[in-house]
């Protein structure tokens, strides 16, 4: 798979294409600051994404998306400036910051499952070993040493039958 499939890198592309066509018709005196930073913090976006896709490490992974929405909210920031300084219209500027907000929703709910536990991390590496769950005497009461009762259970097999029903409940409940 590669970050071009991720929808979220394909929205934070698309806005920033938006913001490019936005900063190109700012006033000339407003092109080397405010239409650089818009520019400047609407590549970010993608870039962090891609870049933290590319390092094949989760935590990396993670980082790079808090960077990516960190530099969402500095775009926001900059496209309300441009609005309050009547640069920008109040229409593409809702558009824009309605379009940031979304990726950055996508960032976080990207964010929180690769945040979520597996399984394996949830029950612990005890939870697969193959003899985990087996209904087994515990060896100081032996089978043989008692008498079996109705059906050939003997008293062993039920005294350890709680305990077990106690692991699985809260392996299952962590």
């Amino acid at each position: 798979m590669s970050f071009r499939q991720l929808l979220v890198w394909q929205k934070s592309m698309d806005l920033a294409v938006r913001c490019y066509e936005t900063a190109r018709k700012l006033p000339k005196s407003e092109q080397p600051v405010l239409g650089y930073q818009i520019r400047k913090s609407a590549v970010s976006i993608p870039s962090n994404i891609a870049e933290g896709f590319s390092r094949h490490s989760t935590p990396f992974y993670i980082q790079h998306k808090w960077t990516s929405h960190a530099s969402g909210a500095e775009l926001e920031t900059q496209v309300e400036l441009g609005r309050r300084v009547k640069f920008i219209g109040g229409d593409e500027a809702d558009i824009l910051i309605a379009d940031s907000m979304e990726v950055a929703r996508m960032i976080n709910g990207l964010v929180r499952s690769l945040e979520r536990p597996t399984r394996y991390q949830r029950l612990g590496p005890d939870a697969f070993r193959p003899d985990a769950y087996c209904l087994r005497p515990s060896p100081a009461l032996r089978p043989e040493a008692q008498a079996p009762g109705p059906r050939g259970v003997t008293a062993s097999h039920l005294s350890s039958f709680p305990r077990i029903l106690r692991r699985r409940s809260a392996a299952l409940s962590a």
